[in-house]
């Protein structure tokens, strides 16, 4: 990944970084969350019925997906359609665009080149 060139997609490259990174954290987070908060609430409410653990597991896997999507839904720096996926399939490790075929972490437009 070199997105340190100066190139028209440069930028828009350097915030999907961000993104994912931010994103990844996120994910993290609430899984870590979700496998700390029964231990928590056993320890401050010890009479706590059972369905508010699963409830608060529930809502922490719910939010991994909520801050999943972004990097999932990016548009491309070409076309401007989702980097990784169309409406019936999704590629999260593709390599490139799955519209324009635009290479990741490409600084400039090859075609132009």
């Amino acid at each position: 990944m070199n997105v340190s060139d100066a190139g028209q997609y440069s930028e828009a490259w350097r915030a999907y970084n961000r993104m994912w990174w931010k994103s990844l954290g996120l994910t993290v987070l609430w899984f870590v969350g979700a496998g700390v908060t029964p231990a928590l609430i056993e320890f401050l409410v010890p009479s706590a019925p059972p369905w508010v653990v699963v409830a608060v597991a529930a809502l922490c896997f719910v939010g991994a997906i909520v801050v999943s999507q972004p990097p999932i839904r990016w548009p491309c720096p070409r076309c401007g359609r989702p980097f990784h996926a169309t409406f019936w399939w999704h590629n999260g490790f593709a390599r490139r665009c799955v519209h324009c075929r635009l290479p990741k972490w490409a600084a400039r437009n090859p075609d132009a080149e």
